[in-house]
């Protein structure tokens, strides 16, 4: 219903208006500030339960209109009305559909109805924001509120803002409060004494952490006996509090191919959330595959974990992605060493075996530290020893780190398997970083290993690489068996 401004609803105008910042003298500089936490999740229904962490205030000068690109609230300035006015209009409790977005209430001090709001318009008072602000107390026998249900995700932190002054028509030195609802638990208090006009608006600020799918925050007035003039409200929002994730890689050790392993591939810390649920992580394996991580929580530190199988070896790397809830994100990239075989080393000597379809290896030393990583691929004429004799048909890889001791290898593999006549003679093909002799005495890189010693002895040590034996059982048409030794120290292939 409109109201005529003839009638004065209003008091004469004041001078100057107070600010809405409690019952001490109203000066800017008087500016106060609390923060406090309060759990209400046993107490609240579950579309509105909250956990508040504060409420802040700053005065328009020191802070002006903050930016507020994500506001959840709908309609926060009351400029979208179903019922316009030049001057002020009454809504009355129970209406959802004059300001669309909000719902006017009888605040619960005063019981189940009665109460309203006024809409009034710039030309009347000046609103902080646009052309309308809300007067808390409307045109009735008891005063009022407004409330809206705000989407918000459980976990995440909420910044709700609000400005705030006294009835520009209210007498001098008249104290009137503002209760701050979110949740169904009062969370703020504001009061103010009035003054007259212009409004001088003051910017509340209170912080959220959201444990429902939706928040109620209602702004009611809270003094006994307003009527006609009270608190007012203006340019409400509430936008997520933007959190920071911190990550960092976790060292992955050499995998083997063909054999799934679960390993942490991550840690992060994020600068307000605190629950695994609150975040999701990725891991792209650079096979073409992705995985989904999984996050545990140790104190205020998360890590993330994959298991994953890659099907070839290689050298990999492993990129994590971690997602908050609140929108923030964070990428760490680890390197990972995928062998045929890892073998590795400790008290008396490790052994391993890699099996192909075309041959089997099998891997032995008596170190007693270290680990040997061992490849197989086929033979693809990268490097040749240029001879005229069968070698294996695979090529095997071999890479040693802090051996003490001389590797073996057993290599098996069928003769119809070789390359080259079948009456020419079996030798290895041997390529190395380091030099050494070859089948003919001569020092090289890549050559044919020359035979070991076959019974070492004091002043005819094995000399490592070299071949201890080469046999084919049955003659020309069975298996083919090398035994190789190999050097610790570098990496190699034959």
């Amino acid at each position: 219903m409109q109201i005529d401004p003839t009638q004065q609803k209003r008091t004469p105008r004041g001078a100057a208006l107070q600010p809405l910042l409690g019952s001490a003298a109203m000066t800017r500089s008087r500016v106060r500030s609390r923060r406090f936490r309060l759990s209400v999740a046993a107490l609240l229904p579950l579309a509105a339960l909250a956990t508040f962490l504060g409420t802040s205030a700053v005065s328009e000068a020191a802070g002006g209109d903050p930016v507020t690109p994500l506001n959840l609230v709908t309609n926060g300035s009351f400029e979208n009305t179903t019922a316009p006015t030049t001057s002020f209009s009454t809504v009355s409790a129970g209406d959802s559909t004059t300001l669309p977005g909000w719902t006017v209430v009888t605040p619960s001090l005063y019981g189940p109805s009665g109460g309203s709001v006024d809409l009034v318009a710039n030309a009347y008072w000046n609103a902080y924001d646009g052309n309308y602000s809300i007067d808390l107390a409307g045109t009735s026998v008891e005063p009022g509120g407004i409330y809206q249900d705000v989407p918000t995700t459980p976990g995440v932190e909420y910044s709700l803002s609000y400005w705030t002054a006294v009835n520009g028509d209210q007498s001098p030195g008249q104290a009137h409060t503002m209760n701050v609802v979110v949740g169904g638990t009062t969370v703020a208090s504001i009061d103010g004494l009035s003054a007259g006009r212009p409004l001088q608006w003051v910017q509340q600020t209170t912080l959220i952490t959201a444990t429902s799918s939706t928040t109620r925050i209602e702004f009611d007035d809270a003094t006994v006996g307003d009527v006609i003039q009270g608190p007012a409200l203006d340019d409400v929002s509430m936008t997520a509090v933007p959190d920071t994730v911190s990550a960092a890689p976790v060292a992955i050790s050499p995998q083997v191919t063909g054999t799934s392993f679960t390993v942490p591939v991550a840690t992060f810390t994020d600068s307000y959330l605190g629950s695994p649920a609150a975040f999701s992580a990725s891991i792209a394996w650079s096979d073409g595959t992705t995985s989904t991580g999984t996050i545990t929580q140790s104190g205020s530190s998360f890590t993330v974990s994959g298991t994953h199988t890659y099907a070839a070896h290689g050298t990999y790397t492993a990129a994590v992605t971690i997602t908050s809830i609140a929108g923030a994100s964070a990428s760490v990239s680890d390197g990972v060493t995928v062998a045929d075989a890892v073998t590795t080393c400790a008290g008396s000597g490790c052994s391993g075996t890699v099996t192909t379809p075309s041959q089997n290896v099998q891997i032995s030393s008596t170190s007693t530290g270290g680990s040997i990583q061992t490849n197989v691929d086929p033979a693809d004429g990268s490097y040749s020893c240029g001879d005229p004799f069968r070698h294996a048909p695979q090529v095997t890889t071999v890479t040693d780190t802090g051996l003490n001791a001389n590797i073996v290898y057993t290599v098996t593999f069928a003769n119809k398997a070789a390359a080259g006549s079948w009456y020419v003679p079996f030798a290895v093909c041997y390529q190395s970083q380091t030099p050494f002799k070859d089948l003919f005495g001569h020092t090289v890189t890549t050559g044919l290993l020359p035979l070991c010693t076959l019974l070492p002895r004091p002043g005819k040590p094995l000399v490592a690489p070299c071949v201890q034996s080469i046999t084919e059982l049955p003659l020309y048409l069975g298996n083919v068996v090398e035994k190789i030794v190999l050097p610790a120290g570098d990496p190699r292939f034959h």
